[in-house]
């Protein structure tokens, strides 16, 4: 059959498919309406007024925009404001003259990240525009918990240094100068390691968490407190006219401190020291004003801890002189400018010299020879002091080899001071060990002088650690004997050979009742116990005399002779005559 041909040009099957096309494009606009009304986001699209002409999504939940019923109605309306620059209207009407706009936006208590584009006609003119928004308030949330977690103390929940810093900062800019002056407070828990160490580091944090509330009594909601450290604390306070302002609140945080806390069936007081420092135009970078409260912290813990002091412009020159000395002291020590003197220490009875106590002197090059007044402090502060005192140990041992060549025979041969960070050394028995078989000395001829401070800050360890040194054939001696809290209690079990009577005592001696009977009750024990006792500062006659009729074995001071060179403490051994000579 031959197909039929319409003389009008008419197809009845063109009909059917473009129906069958219809149908098929209202089915594909059903899935897509169905699946954008499903997916967790908002679709929309406005006319050129900016009138809603569709908007779709389950993101609209809650927020008063419902499918096919916001048609006519504009954004200003929607969001209730003629503001043209409002982010989404304004990016909205940047779409309108052809932009592609990304913006994030906050919106009835949720987040959203917006993208907003133009729409345009078959001509490709703007007929309005097309935006989609995404509901990111989960991902906000998320990363608002990592920034916390960022910027605070895990343990206690403050802000952390880096907060700190850039709130310091901010408020050091010379636009904030009009709302005040800024004072920085740093605090420190006395002694932390000790309650660590005492009662365990869950004992600990919970000290550092109670520390942390009762701080937070202390300042106001304008107040930064953050965490500084492993014990300590800074407090940045806002609007104050003078120091003695940020002093009140260290006053305050000290006597809130005192309350003890009870851990564990303890009773506890944290004690803390604070160095305090007012903001000035000198201070344009954070770090400054923190290091001048650092510095007052410092000298707050020099001066025993358990205080505040105020940072002023002495402290500073301070610093300043003592970074320059710790330099010079190194130096030093690579340059071989270090002395040792020797000072007599002399039977009582005879005046015979029975050994030597060797002290350091510093041949400095510009200031001449440095008594240890004026450069121990610095070297125990710096940590230097543990080099010094080996040098000082190896110089004595050579020596004390050097007169046992000359046949000099010296009862307790040659003391030698060891600073109290030097008993704490893990390998100090070890390096003492190993300078006396390099300097070849009997180890019988030299004694180890510690204070008696020092000893008490840990007896038991201590007390190992000087067990360990007599193991080596060394005698070990108390310095300044008398001056601490006392280690009466625990001199019995303290492996010591002899005791030294501070200086403060001898200087009364002959003067005061008191003194003498100090001195007394010292040299009894110490006989009781068979020690030897040494009598410092000795400087005249009186004393000699008064210390002789109490029955005390040895002495030392300028009364005998002022500390000396290797060759004149020579010199007075080959005379072989009792001192004072």
């Amino acid at each position: 059959m031959k197909p039929t041909v319409s003389l009008t040009g008419y197809d009845p099957r063109d009909g059917a498919r473009s129906e069958g096309i219809r149908r098929e494009e209202r089915r594909r606009e059903a899935h897509l309406r169905l699946l954008t009304e499903k997916m967790p986001a908002i679709v929309w699209s406005t006319d050129t007024d900016l009138r809603f002409t569709s908007c779709l999504g389950a993101g609209l939940e809650g927020l008063d925009l419902r499918p096919r019923e916001q048609t006519c109605r504009s954004l200003f309306e929607y969001f209730a404001t003629d503001d043209a620059e409002f982010l989404p209207i304004a990016a909205h009407r940047r779409a309108l003259m052809g932009e592609a706009v990304h913006f994030e936006v906050e919106w009835g208590g949720r987040a959203f990240a917006a993208h907003v584009e133009p729409l345009r006609d078959a001509g490709g003119s703007v007929s309005g525009t097309i935006g989609v928004a995404l509901d990111i308030s989960d991902q906000r949330r998320a990363e608002e918990r990592l920034l916390h977690v960022f910027r605070h103390d895990p343990l206690t929940g403050l802000a952390n240094r880096a907060v700190f810093l850039e709130r310091l900062q901010r408020r050091l800019a010379p636009a904030a100068r009009s709302e005040g002056r800024v004072a920085v407070l740093l605090v420190d828990i006395d002694r932390f390691k000790a309650i660590n160490v005492g009662l365990g580091h869950s004992a600990g944090d919970v000290v550092l968490c109670e520390i942390a509330r009762r701080l937070g009594l202390c300042v106001t909601a304008r107040d930064t407190l953050a965490r500084f450290g492993e014990d300590g604390f800074a407090i940045l306070v806002n609007g104050v006219d003078e120091a003695q302002d940020a002093a009140m609140v260290a006053r305050r945080i000290q006597r809130d401190l005192a309350e003890p806390m009870t851990l564990e069936g303890h009773q506890v007081v944290a004690t803390v020291s604070i160095g305090v420092a007012l903001g000035t135009v000198a201070h344009a970078r954070a770090e400054d004003l923190l290091r001048d409260a650092d510095t007052a912290l410092d000298r707050a813990k020099a001066l025993g801890r358990a205080r505040y002091e105020v940072f002023d412009q002495d402290m500073h020159v301070r610093e300043v002189a003592q970074l320059a000395l710790e330099m010079e002291l190194r130096q030093g020590l690579v340059c071989d400018q270090f002395r040792v003197r020797y000072q007599p220490i002399v039977s009582v009875g005879t005046g015979n010299v029975a050994g030597f106590e060797a002290l350091a002197r510093w041949q400095h090059p510009g200031r001449g020879l440095l008594l240890p007044a004026e450069f121990i402090p610095a070297a125990e502060e710096t940590g230097l002091i543990l080099e010094l005192d080996h040098w000082m140990l190896r110089e004595a041992c050579r020596q004390a080899q050097e007169w046992r060549h000359a046949a000099w025979e010296l009862p307790f041969g040659v003391n030698v001071n060891l600073a109290g960070k030097g008993l704490s050394q893990r390998d100090l028995v070890e390096r003492v060990a190993l300078t006396l078989r390099e300097t070849g000395v009997d180890a019988h001829r030299m004694c180890i002088e510690v204070t008696e401070g020092v000893l008490l800050e840990d007896v038991d360890a201590a007390g190992a650690t000087l067990a360990r040194l007599r193991g080596l054939d060394l005698a070990v001696s108390i310095d300044d004997f008398g001056t601490g809290r006392s280690c009466l209690s625990h001199l019995h079990r303290l492996p010591v050979d002899a005791l030294k009577i501070d200086r403060s005592f001898v200087a009364e001696v002959a003067r005061r009742r008191e003194s003498a009977e100090i001195v007394r009750t010292i040299i009894q024990l110490g006989h009781n116990l068979g020690l030897r006792v040494v009598a410092e500062g000795v400087e005249t006659e009186p004393q000699r005399e008064v210390l002789r009729h109490l029955g005390c074995d040895y002495a030392q001071g300028y009364f005998y002779s002022p500390p000396v060179a290797a060759e004149t403490a020579q010199r007075i051994l080959a005379l072989g005559k009792p001192l004072p000579a």
